[in-house]
């Protein structure tokens, strides 16, 4: 029989709905937050809705690029004992990019 390590294993589907279900409150608020902004920015700033649309990818983009740089500074990535990255996430600088991810901060996971 081949090995298997802990991330080769499959969850049963109950958890997976489990997550799903419960995830499903923060992801509601998110999007809606998300198409609040793009209101808010082409009918009461009186934005472009095209740069509206570059806003928004500017911010995902810096999202892309600036989370795995984050990432690898953590204790976790970095060979440190601390099996946590609550010191890291800590003096880290604030990524404007985040504004949708505030309820996953890592502060409190």
């Amino acid at each position: 029989m081949e090995h298997k390590d802990n991330y080769d294993r499959l969850l049963p589907m109950p958890v997976k709905l489990g997550f799903g279900i419960a995830n499903l409150g923060d992801t509601v608020i998110t999007e809606f937050v998300g198409a609040f902004f793009i209101f808010f920015l082409t009918n009461i700033a009186g934005v472009r809705p095209a740069l509206a649309g570059t806003i928004v990818f500017l911010g995902v983009m810096w999202d892309a690029i600036s989370d795995p740089i984050i990432g690898t500074m953590s204790p976790v990535h970095t060979g440190s004992r601390a099996q946590t990255s609550v010191p890291a996430d800590i003096h880290r600088a604030p990524d404007p990019a985040d504004y949708h991810d505030v309820h996953k901060s890592e502060l409190f996971s």
